[in-house]
């Protein structure tokens, strides 16, 4: 099950999931660390995804973004220990939402 959540009221179609967050992670929180690390890219949405397991994850949708500046960010921030926690980080520049 996911949960949508509007940021700016525009879902785009360049999609990052972010894994083994914690379930407790205020969205605010994911969407700084993220601008830490790309401040050039505008997050315009987020889901969470429920997970029965321990390794809850977020979509996060950009705009204006290309595959290239996607996959430089997954890969920077792929590994990155985060409020006790290594993050798993995957882009999929060519996802289209159905939600």
């Amino acid at each position: 099950m996911t949960t949508r959540v509007a940021i700016n009221g525009h879902i785009g179609r360049n999609v990052f999931l972010v894994s083994n967050i914690l379930s407790n992670a205020r969205d605010e929180e994911i969407v700084a660390l993220l601008k830490k690390f790309a401040p050039e890219l505008e997050c315009v949405g987020l889901w969470r995804v429920e997970s029965k397991g321990r390794r809850p994850a977020v979509l996060l949708s950009f705009a204006h973004v290309g595959a290239d500046a996607l996959e430089n960010l997954s890969r920077r921030l792929s590994g990155t220990y985060w409020k006790g926690r290594i993050l798993s980080v995957s882009a999929m520049p060519r996802y289209a939402s159905a939600v």
